[in-house]
């Protein structure tokens, strides 16, 4: 039994429970197969097949399985590597993988894709002087639908995702993807996380699209990400985020720390444990969080007020009053000396709430102490302010 892991460049590498490939032009088939065993294990995905051949330019693996750190494990029979090549410096590239459809369930969790495919595979030579550390990139990702299911009820479910990566001067890398459409059952979802019975919710789904960007540049460290997240009938949040220490080193030792991890099909136990030490070796140079609101604060004043037997103006003021007994503790904490009074603003007139952080210096990314006064002392340093109803 051979094992091989997968990487993907991007956050929606962990959703996603397929991306692998190989290649050559008068390659080796074992040989590249090998090559995957250092560079693809970043993620934790594995790939395990019986036997492999080679047929032209392609390479065939026979009874394959896919498994993530979260314990899924995909079965997906033949598997075809499809028109790869290898450059004069020895780096493969491989032009296409396709799943039509998988499922992998773990538990009560069930995960199922359809119309994967992605295109212009890169599997550099040598990870050790690759401008992006040898973590999986390719030129573009489709996904028809990808959709999680809690014991059989639908939890989360997206159509129609399009990735496309741009590099450019060797070392800078734009990385977009669109949702055409999500959905979220809402009970369906927080009962995931929650033993007992969820109560009545005002919203029961939400669905919407999403616009994310992400940009680095492995030379000056810099790392940029835009999102958009469209919600029908509720409102839009976008966020705006600049990193520092996104670097060549930073990628080599997020692949060198998971392929120090066993490949093989099991779940990681520790794997959100590393994800945040690796977070927090980042650190934060602005960001902004907008809330731009459609109707979910009115919703939720609403809801509240029913729950509590008010009418929707008593429960906006008594809310009023509990943020007036907070405001000097509040202030304190993010050293903004206007915080209450915008978010009094934006409960009387919700148009728009916006979270900006614009610290004198770069601030780690995840506050850090060790205790909570270190903390406050950290989240005070990230220069936040509190802004309502701006255009």
């Amino acid at each position: 039994m051979h094992t091989i892991s997968y990487k993907r460049l991007s956050f929606l590498s962990t959703l996603c429970l397929l991306s692998f490939a190989p290649g050559a032009q008068a390659f080796e088939a074992e040989d590249v197969v090998q090559r995957f065993q250092d560079s693809l294990l970043s993620a934790r995905y594995t790939l395990n097949y019986e036997s492999l051949r080679q047929e032209d330019a392609n390479i065939i693996l026979s009874k394959t399985s896919v498994g993530s750190p979260y314990g899924f494990t995909a079965e997906l029979g033949d598997f075809t590597l499809e028109q790869v090549t290898e450059d004069e410096h020895g780096n493969v590239r491989v032009g296409r993988i396709a799943v039509d459809n998988v499922k992998a369930e773990a538990g009560d969790l069930t995960v199922a894709i359809s119309g994967y495919e992605e295109r212009g595979i890169a599997l550099p030579r040598d990870p050790n002087t690759d401008p992006f550390a040898g973590v999986w990139r390719s030129d573009a990702l489709k996904i028809r639908r990808f959709h999680v299911a809690l014991k059989g009820a639908e939890a989360f479910s997206f159509d129609n995702l399009d990735n496309e990566l741009t590099i450019s001067e060797g070392s800078l890398g734009v990385d977009r993807y669109t949702v055409e459409r999500y959905t979220v059952n809402l009970p369906v979802a927080l009962s995931a996380a929650q033993q007992n019975t969820i109560p009545s919710l005002p919203i029961e789904t939400i669905t919407g699209q999403l616009d994310l960007t992400f940009a680095m540049d492995v030379e000056s460290g810099e790392a940029q990400s835009k999102l958009q997240l469209v919600m029908d009938g509720l409102g839009v949040i976008k966020t705006n985020e600049t990193l520092s220490g996104y670097t060549r080193d930073y990628l080599n030792r997020i692949r060198k720390s998971a392929a120090q991890q066993p490949k093989t099909h099991e779940a990681s136990g520790n794997y959100p444990m590393e994800l945040l030490e690796l977070f927090s070796e980042l650190q934060l140079v602005e960001s902004s969080s907008r809330f731009e609101d459609k109707g979910l604060t009115q919703l939720l004043l609403e809801y509240a007020a029913k729950s509590q037997g008010m009418s929707p103006e008593q429960m906006r003021a008594t809310t009023k009053q509990s943020l007036a007994l907070l405001t000097l503790d509040l202030e304190k904490k993010l050293g903004d000396a206007n915080a209450a009074e915008a978010i009094e603003a934006f409960l009387e007139n919700p148009r728009s709430i916006e979270l900006r952080s614009r610290p004198k210096k770069p601030v780690p990314l995840l506050p850090q102490g060790s205790n909570y006064q270190e903390i406050a002392r950290a989240v005070h340093a990230m220069g936040l302010t509190i802004i309502a109803n701006q255009e």
